[in-house]
């Protein structure tokens, strides 16, 4: 076990220091919350049942008895949450010694590292978007974003990735909002299916605010209107920056069952001190999941 120790610290037991750096940067507002939708939970996993939709009504004839339909449970996304924690343990004499009330910040120290943690397993969900190595648990055998996905038991595919990887620009994701609002369900029926969040990296933050906000076609000489801006295609422009895809890019949609996560427990502090050695130390503790169970819940190209 990693122990600070007055070694670890020598020059804040000295008197002089005009200051202390390295330790307080300003910190980005919470992110994860933005792209998923965050329940609570009281069990060790959660399972969401998907279940087929019925195939549109038949016509019937006079006096002739109608069709029956049937439908089945498909895939079941499995939720397990994971427990993230993190400590630290600092001698009595260090604790003693030390000049400047580091050790007085270290709840908001472990507190840092515990949102970097947060932040950087939920990105990760995107940043792995395109992976066949990474798949959703009882989901459908695919990538969170892929061009065949299955729609259940009675067949079939649809896709929520452009069929060929597009850099952000007006004309891709006019493709992509084309894509999500001719989505069907599982029996084919039309669904009402409506782009919602763009979702970026820093590294697209600022063609996201051109292609969503200019009042014009950006990128052309001709007088065009912009659709997109003009018909309120995109609510809002969500950076994130945490994905390590820096290329990716996302649309989140209206789909009830998309992109979600699990709190089992809440992060927590706990502070003592050691009998043998008189050290104090604190660690935190969180437990959570995350994933997705519907894929229509999100629309990607890198």
């Amino acid at each position: 076990m990693s122990q600070i120790n007055r070694g670890n610290i020598a020059r804040l037991t000295q008197e002089g220091l005009a200051g202390i750096f390295g330790q307080s940067y300003a910190e980005h507002p919470k992110q994860f919350s933005q792209i998923f939708e965050v329940k609570q939970t009281k069990k060790a996993y959660e399972v969401v049942q998907g279940i087929e939709a019925l195939a549109p009504a038949t016509t019937k004839d006079e006096g002739a008895a109608f069709d029956y339909q049937s439908f089945t449970q498909s895939f079941n996304p499995k939720y397990i949450p994971v427990t993230y924690a993190t400590g630290i343990s600092i001698s009595k004499e260090a604790m003693d010694d030390e000049l400047y009330g580091l050790f007085a910040r270290r709840a908001k120290l472990l507190g840092y590292s515990m949102a970097q943690a947060k932040e950087t397993y939920h990105a990760a969900v995107l940043s792995r978007a395109f992976n066949s190595s990474y798949l959703m648990s009882g989901g459908d055998g695919k990538e969170m974003c892929a061009t065949d996905h299955s729609k259940g038991p009675s067949g079939g595919t649809f896709s929520n990735e452009l069929a060929v990887g597009a850099d952000l620009s007006p004309t891709s994701l006019q493709d992509m909002l084309i894509q999500i609002g001719t989505a069907t369900d599982s029996r084919g029926n039309k669904i009402a299916l409506m782009g919602t969040d763009l979702i970026v990296t820093p590294a697209n933050q600022f063609v996201a605010y051109v292609v969503t906000k200019s009042a014009n076609l950006p990128g052309t000489a001709d007088n065009d209107i912009n659709a997109i801006m003009s018909m309120g295609s995109v609510r809002s422009v969500i950076v994130n920056n945490y994905i390590d895809e820096t290329g990716a890019w996302f649309m989140k949609t209206n789909c009830a069952d998309g992109l979600t996560s699990y709190q089992r427990e809440a992060v927590s502090f706990v502070d003592d001190n050691s009998f043998n050695t008189r050290s104090i130390r604190m660690m935190a503790a969180e437990r959570y999941a995350a994933g997705w169970s519907d894929p229509r819940g999100i629309y990607g190209s890198v």
